[in-house]
């Protein structure tokens, strides 16, 4: 619970000298203080995450570049094209699974440690395992909500813009998914299980430990409005990804993944959906890969804009059903 009364918590009291003498209080070290309750108001505590993500962006992308500089013997110089050569496939997704490491994972749970020594993960929402009901529940959300990104999407790219930013947008698009082609390559069933591991299970652990575990059980208790938090966590999860094509999808899968996280309070449950949406679109690359019919036409993954409504409709009575497994109150941010 944020500190508010500082002034009479930390004012130093006057003592005479005798009792000065006799005082307990142990020298200042390091480990003293990583063992003593912190006061981190909300301000603070932002400004921790946001310090702490840009040094993880940071450093996360010089160890990926040195790492894949060195197991695939490329020059500095010329990176962006060795990342399209799918002979890098494996240098590729050890590249992304060091970044989104260092970017998203090791951030948030360095800010959990520094605000709460005690137990940082439970800060999370690492706490006991989901219900049977609650997998189920969250796993037909997952699917469901492929109709409703599948929806947006199309409205995405119905919405008008500039011919210029079109042109733009539509570039940086499909330098992302031939970058996408590169990583799905996936030859065999091994390769099948690395591609999952590394696109589907680990982005989804490390996204959401920042994403909902930190970012958004901030905000919320910040701005006293969990639904506010949950929908600026969502731009900011959709925007991270900076791709306008997929922006209104990512957004709605941004919110999904909020009000799982609200209703639940348990991570796990936000990570599974996560994963299992990322694990379709994985195992849609190896069925296409297996068939020859990989391409940058066949990754679009646009619905009718009409089939938004009825999954909406559908993930609102499933959402009830969630929260009817546990109460509906967000885990404290300290």
């Amino acid at each position: 619970m944020e500190q508010t009364n500082e002034s009479n918590e930390f004012q130093t009291p006057i003592v005479h000298k005798e009792l000065e003498t006799n005082s307990t209080t142990p020298p200042f070290s390091m480990a003293n203080v990583l063992h003593q309750p912190h006061a981190f108001n909300y301000t603070s505590q932002f400004a921790i995450l946001l310090g702490l993500t840009g040094i993880g962006f940071l450093v996360g992308g010089i160890v990926g570049i040195v790492y894949f500089v060195l197991a695939t013997g490329s020059s500095y110089l010329h990176i962006q094209t060795a990342i399209l050569d799918v002979r890098n496939a494996n240098a590729i997704k050890i590249f992304q699974l060091i970044s989104t490491c260092f970017a998203f994972f090791l951030p948030a749970v360095l800010y959990a440690i520094i605000t709460q020594n005690q137990r940082p993960f439970k800060k999370l929402g690492f706490g006991k395992m989901p219900t049977i009901t609650q997998i189920g529940i969250v796993s037909i959300m997952a699917v469901v909500g492929l109709f409703l990104s599948g929806s947006l999407a199309e409205i995405n790219r119905l919405i008008p813009i500039p011919t210029t930013w079109q042109q733009s947008f539509k570039a940086m698009e499909n330098a992302y998914n031939k970058q996408v082609m590169v990583i799905a390559n996936i030859r065999n069933f091994t390769d099948y299980l690395t591609s999952l591991c590394v696109i589907a299970i680990a982005p989804a652990i490390f996204e959401e430990v920042l994403f909902r575990g930190a970012l958004q059980q901030l905000l919320g208790n910040w701005l006293k409005n969990n639904h506010l938090a949950i929908l600026i966590t969502g731009l900011l999860f959709s925007a991270i990804h900076f791709s306008y094509y997929g922006f209104l999808p990512r957004f709605a899968l941004g919110i999904i993944l909020g009000y799982v996280f609200y209703f639940s309070k348990n991570i796990w449950l936000s990570i599974l959906l996560h994963f299992i949406n990322n694990g379709i679109a994985v195992s849609q690359l190896y069925w296409l890969t297996l068939h020859n019919k990989l391409s940058l036409q066949s990754m679009e993954d646009n619905f009718p804009y009409w089939y938004g409504l009825p999954s909406a409709a559908i993930l609102f009575v499933l959402f009830k059903q969630l929260k009817q497994t546990n109460s509906n109150q967000l885990i404290p941010a300290n």
